[in-house]
């Protein structure tokens, strides 16, 4: 009994009567086999168990993995998804500024040349060009200034927001 309390449950009590404690012996003999296959059995169990806990460890960390690759990847794609917004914004920007101070530009250019023409010929006449000149040039300032005027960050909100 000491050994089995130990922790020995290999200890075996040798059976040399058959009155009560031949019995008695019997029944501790068979209870201490009972505990040694039910410790066996929980170490297999355990066994087992120690198994699936590192599967599915092995299959967690594998998952995890490929999770933060794909996150990884999700960043990766919606900052370049943003730079190519970016791009596309300043392109329409670029077109339409083009077009808005080309127009002028072509049209000043034409008065000009014109206007080298005129002074030789009616200097009144290049007084009218010098006007639609200005006015042009006038006009690529209002477009350039609300350009601008788009461009900048608005004060109406705090700038911690």
């Amino acid at each position: 009994m000491s050994r089995a309390k130990e922790g020995d449950l290999e200890a075996q009590v040798a059976t040399n009567t058959t009155d009560e404690l031949g019995l008695l012996t019997q029944e501790f003999n068979s209870m201490i086999s009972q505990v040694r296959g039910m410790s066996k059995e929980r170490e297999a169990q355990q066994t087992i168990l120690r198994e699936r806990v590192r599967e599915a460890t092995l299959e967690l960390e594998r998952r995890n993995q490929q999770l933060r690759e794909t996150n990884l990847e999700l960043w990766r794609t919606t900052r370049r998804m943003n730079e190519l917004g970016r791009l596309a914004a300043a392109g329409q920007t670029a077109a339409h500024f083009a077009h808005e101070v080309g127009t002028p530009l072509n049209l000043i250019s034409g008065h000009v040349q014109l206007l080298k023409s005129d002074l030789q010929r009616d200097p009144r006449d290049a007084e009218t060009r010098i006007k639609t000149i200005s006015a042009q040039i006038e006009r690529i300032e209002r477009i350039v200034r609300r350009m601008l005027d788009k461009t900048r960050l608005k004060q109406s909100f705090p700038l911690w927001i």
